[in-house]
């Protein structure tokens, strides 16, 4: 499920997300952590969501080391498997795993 406290980045900090977590801009337009497992539900509904709000987030040192964010636009960042588990699953089962969302 989704975290429920929602972070922002703030400036000199990175943030270690692991591999299993994807940021994606939600709620309220705060950063929102979305594990790998939601992927799915959150594909097959993306249409309830202003598309500019499912872009995948990534910090990133700069050569220069600063720090960089990198947006990846919504479905870019999406996953083969992912796109192809979104369409086994029903509506209402995307629903119901995206409730405090919709």
């Amino acid at each position: 499920m989704f975290k429920s406290e929602t972070k922002r980045i703030s400036v000199g900090k990175t943030l270690e997300v692991p591999e299993s977590l994807n940021e994606v801009i939600l709620a309220d337009g705060k950063i929102t952590y979305v594990h790998r497992r939601m992927w799915p539900a959150l594909v097959l509904l993306a249409t309830r969501f202003p598309r500019q709000r499912l872009a995948a987030l990534k910090e990133v040192h700069s050569p220069a080391g600063k720090h960089k964010l990198l947006v990846t636009p919504f479905p870019d960042w999406v996953p083969r498997k992912v796109l192809q588990a979104a369409y086994k699953l029903t509506k209402k089962k995307a629903a119901s795993q995206l409730a405090c969302f919709l």
